[in-house]
């Protein structure tokens, strides 16, 4: 299924027709890593995210799995936030139907990062759903995350795992 998620982009001919207007997709499940540039430290600073997050646990459309890539940019820092409360998103997701078809959304939105998760809520701008609401979830491991903590106050919390709660997009 990797090979498929990861694979290289089909011609044009053979990637999937744009969904209809009021075909919604819902996906849950899968794994998400996140990271912070130039990282989580003690007082504000712009930071760059970047997330990806793959998941085989999608319904609707005829969609079966689906890779979310975002990237983001906003003011954030341990103290006093602990993480990115208001960034600015931009991304894509590529589709994957049940015959192996592909086809993209790219989106745009705001995101909230804390050392729990993120959430990302938008609306997708060009390719598959164009016009409709997108938002997506995650939760962190945090036992995987506290050597991150401690470092987030030694001035570097660059880096997070877990897991996709939600990956959503319906009619606006």
């Amino acid at each position: 299924m990797a090979a498929v998620l990861l694979g290289t982009a089909l011609s044009p001919a053979a990637q999937a027709a744009p969904a209809a207007p009021g075909d919604s997709v819902t996906c849950a499940g899968g794994v998400s890593s996140t990271s912070i540039k130039p990282g989580l430290g003690i007082g504000d600073r712009q930071q760059s995210v970047y997330t990806e997050a793959t998941t085989t646990g999608c319904h609707g459309s005829d969609i079966v799995a689906a890779t979310l890539s975002v990237d983001g940019q906003g003011k954030g820092s341990c103290v006093p936030n602990l993480g990115i409360p208001n960034g600015e998103a931009q991304g894509r997701v590529r589709w994957t139907t049940t015959s192996g078809q592909e086809s993209t959304s790219t989106l745009q939105g705001t995101f909230k990062f804390t050392i729990t998760g993120w959430t990302l809520a938008g609306v997708v701008t060009e390719g598959t759903f164009k016009g409709q609401r997108v938002s997506a979830s995650t939760s962190n491991d945090i036992a995987s995350n506290t050597d991150a903590m401690a470092a987030c106050f030694l001035g570097g919390f660059t880096n997070a795992s877990g897991t996709l709660d939600q990956l959503a997009v319906a009619e606006a």
